[in-house]
């Protein structure tokens, strides 16, 4: 059975079996991976954003101290001033 003995019809038959299932195998290498790229995406999301949360908070904090530092600096050198002015 040689493919030039085939009528056109049965030609383009196959061919579009062909792609249907090349179609196919594509579609399920792309739910099997994308099932994959969801769960790290879920394990990132999970376990991964609370840490960032957490240096965020203490990187938050370390800036309210200097700031308030900076406060009680400002405070101590106006009342010095203003000791030292006269009146």
């Amino acid at each position: 059975m040689n493919i030039n003995d085939l009528s056109v019809r049965t030609k383009i038959l196959a061919g579009a079996m062909l792609l249907v299932l090349i179609t196919v195998i594509f579609g399920i290498l792309a739910y099997i991976y994308l099932s994959k790229v969801s769960s790290a995406l879920f394990n990132i999301t999970d376990n991964t954003s609370k840490s960032v949360e957490y240096a965020n908070g203490v990187k938050r904090m370390a800036l309210q101290t200097i700031l308030e530092e900076k406060t009680i600096c400002c405070l101590k050198r106006t009342k010095s001033i203003s000791v030292l002015k006269p009146m």
